[in-house]
């Protein structure tokens, strides 16, 4: 027993080295673009005052006002919080880990949990469309990631409530404020959630539980003070399409459907999903679970919310790509991951159920998965081409150079060369060149933080 939970640690570590660390690395080469170089002058004005013109002018999102507002823009605290980001959600992918399995009464050793955790966290990168926008971009990440890790909780807190354990009513309506406060996308989701956990509760107890009632309140008021906020308001005027409501629900029930089923059958993630459930299969037993058909209906009216919001704000299918795709693909995941560990519990105790389940198969499994990740997926296969093609260097050796010219400039017309990002890294000038706003941005960042006064940027080919 001992040697076995000595052969988990390791793998698991090794997993870490290989699969995860180099994409901390990265971090190390991550610059400030975009919405960054415009927030880098924070001290324009006072933190609040910051917060308040984003609500009113720029974005209802006032819990990532918040966020954003903070002074993260040195490029050595930028670093630093990106790379710390891999920490703080590897960590939180263990709670939830952790935490579920034992609402269901799963008894997996902690060597096993650690394992289950590092494969779910190798997972999510590879499935990611844009890693760039989920982790190695501030103001991305913490619309993104940090609503990632909130709904990582509030899922907790919802199967939690579901068995009848005890939770603080005071720390969840905090979390369901920041769940809806951070980014519209998951305002739907959440509000399901608790409508069906509120509905269940009086169908099984035959009375209203005052408290879910109360979180059920909140959850509305949150999510309406973005929605009417002047912030998004403002947005809304920049999409010509959108708000055609009956269009918005065939989009959100047909194409959510056909999403889970895609995502449910893709290779080599299958694999993945076939493990986690005979991985639990092995060790559940048939005590605490949530009736399956309600557990599939409530997860995929929660994925369908997030196609809704999506169709209905901006009249387009992004679900697939960039960011949204990235957060879409996450919590699709993540609500497999626990049908299955449901479904597992649930099958244990059917008297006529049974399958074969060699202890030996999950591995065998895991270890095609791996070996299909690390050389087909592409989030791996461009990062072994940044790193073993020399991007990286080459990259740093442009901005380098880049930072010379600015150090030593004195004339108000700049002409620099354009800088192309990595395979990982798109933080190139691609924003700067085709983005007007962002070049305005990037001028008042240099001009502050080289003391120059540049007024206009001309970018060149370097072949030119």
């Amino acid at each position: 027993m001992l040697r076995k939970k000595h052969l988990y640690y390791l793998f698991s570590g090794l997993l870490v080295i290989i699969f995860i660390f180099p994409f901390v690395y990265l971090a190390k080469y991550t610059i400030l673009i975009s919405d960054d170089l415009c927030r880098f002058d924070v001290s324009s004005g006072t933190y609040f005052e910051n917060v308040q013109e984003w609500y009113l002018t720029h974005n209802g999102r006032y819990i990532n006002a918040l966020i954003s507002s903070l002074p993260a823009y040195n490029i050595t605290t930028y670093r630093v919080i990106i790379a710390s980001q891999f920490l703080v959600l590897g960590i939180m992918l263990y709670r939830f880990v952790h935490e579920i399995l034992k609402l269901f009464e799963i008894d997996l050793k902690n060597f096993r949990e650690i394992f289950l955790t590092v494969l779910v966290f190798i997972v999510l990168i590879a499935k990611m469309p844009s890693l760039f926008e989920f982790f190695y971009w501030y103001a991305a990440s913490t619309v993104y990631l940090f609503s990632f890790i909130f709904f990582l909780l509030f899922l907790e807190f919802a199967v939690s409530c579901y068995f009848g354990k005890k939770w603080n009513f005071y720390l969840t309506a905090f979390l369901i404020i920041f769940v809806n406060g951070n980014n519209e996308l998951l305002i739907g989701l959440s509000n399901l959630i608790l409508f069906a956990l509120l509905i269940n509760d009086f169908l099984r107890f035959r009375k209203l539980n005052m408290y879910l009632i109360a979180l059920n309140i909140i959850s509305g008021l949150s999510s309406l003070f973005l929605i009417v906020s002047p912030g998004t308001i403002s947005r809304q005027a920049q999409h010509s399409y959108g708000e055609n409501l009956i269009g918005s629900i065939k989009v959100a029930i047909i194409y959510g459907g056909k999403y889970i089923l895609t995502n449910l059958f893709e290779m080599p993630y299958f694999l993945f999903l076939i493990f986690i459930f005979l991985f639990i299969h092995q060790k559940a037993k048939f005590k605490n679970y949530i009736p399956p058909s309600f557990l599939f209906l409530i997860s995929y009216l929660s994925m369908t919310s997030i196609f809704f919001i999506v169709y209905y704000a901006t009249g387009l299918f992004q679900v697939y790509t960039g960011r949204i795709g990235n957060l879409t693909s996450l919590i699709f995941l993540i609500f497999a991951v626990l049908n299955l560990i449901n479904l597992a519990v649930y099958l244990k105790g059917l008297k006529n159920y049974r399958i074969f389940n060699s202890k030996y198969i999950p591995h065998f499994l895991v270890i095609i998965l791996l070996s299909i990740l690390i050389l087909k997926n592409k989030n791996y296969t461009d990062l072994r081409e940044d790193i073993v093609g020399n991007n990286l260097d080459r990259f740093e050796k442009k901005i380098n150079e880049r930072n010379l010219v600015l150090q030593g400039y004195s004339g108000d017309t700049l002409v620099l060369e354009k800088i192309e990002g990595t395979k990982i890294l798109r933080s190139g000038d691609v924003f700067l060149v085709s983005e007007e706003w962002v070049r305005q941005c990037y001028t008042v960042y240099i001009n502050k933080k080289y003391n120059l006064n540049v007024k206009k940027l001309i970018f060149k080919d370097p072949q030119d």
